[in-house]
């Protein structure tokens, strides 16, 4: 992932085409394109199941930890990219698709996200109140654990204020990160008990940090730096050119986000605000 496929992306080059405008309306309603996506999600619980499956045989039988590794590897780096693929769901309005980003991003133990990202983020990006927006000269470990622990609080916050001018109590099931935090409990508990082994639990929970860890990569490299001008919320304050050269070094190192069989496209802010 982070060598073959970063290789094959640089020697076939980008994708730069694009339909003609025209052809946008027929695209749209094409579901083809909108169920791959839906796709995705179960296909990740499947993977985790053969996953806990798997570890359960060999730590049972034949005690290799190698294997063991190298299982919770590759279910981390794929839930990371199913973090990609909620966070698109999650922006979306449709019943379905918000319910299939809760489950998405519950796998990958992050269900938080769903409330931080699209009620958070969105509105405090580049400022000291969003948590995934990295300071200048932060270190990535130290920006990592204040953006886990700032993003669940933002959360926890946001769906508290969110329930209280509804007139419902902050622990309501509709409160949307108890709704994941709960998907994501069942799930543990129910392949610990199918599986009958402690080992199920660790690689659920190591891969969690892993799909976390890459997204939260995804951020630092984003967002590293930005600053929005006091009472000028549309003013942005972009990082130096020395620092791009940083960020295309990481690009590089992480293009598997960007390879254009996932279709999924990583940018920095600062492309995004000066293209």
């Amino acid at each position: 992932m982070y060598i073959v496929v970063p290789l094959l992306d640089i020697f076939l080059g980008q994708d730069k085409t694009n339909p003609p405008e025209d052809a946008i309306p027929w695209l749209d309603a094409q579901k083809y394109y909108k169920y791959i996506v839906y796709l995705f999600v179960p296909l990740q619980f499947v993977l985790i199941f053969e996953a806990a499956h798997m570890t359960t045989i060999i730590m049972q039988e034949t005690h290799r930890y190698w294997d063991f590794v190298g299982i919770t590897l590759s279910v981390g780096m794929a839930n990371g990219i199913g973090i990609v693929v909620a966070h698109e769901l999650g922006h979306n309005r449709e019943l379905t698709e918000q319910w299939l980003a809760k489950f998405g991003l519950a796998l990958a133990g992050d269900g938080h996200f769903f409330v931080e990202h699209n009620w958070g983020h969105h509105k405090n990006v580049a400022t000291p109140l969003d948590p995934a927006s990295a300071y200048m000269g932060e270190n990535y470990w130290i920006f990592l654990f204040r953006s886990l622990f700032g993003a669940l609080k933002s959360a926890l916050n946001i769906e508290k204020n969110r329930l209280k001018r509804l007139g419902k109590s902050q622990w309501s099931i509709r409160n949307h990160v108890l709704q994941t935090t709960l998907i994501s409990i069942i799930i543990a508990i129910t392949l610990a008990v199918i599986f009958q082994s402690w080992w199920v639990m660790l690689l659920l929970l190591v891969q969690s940090f892993l799909a976390i860890h890459l997204l939260e990569l995804v951020n630092y490299i984003e967002h590293y730096g930005l600053a929005r001008q006091k009472n000028q919320m549309d003013a942005m304050k972009c990082v130096p050119r020395s620092i791009l050269g940083i960020v295309t070094v990481f690009l590089i190192i992480f293009y598997c986000f960007n390879c254009n069989g996932i279709q999924t496209t990583m940018q920095t802010q600062q492309d995004l605000i000066n293209p």
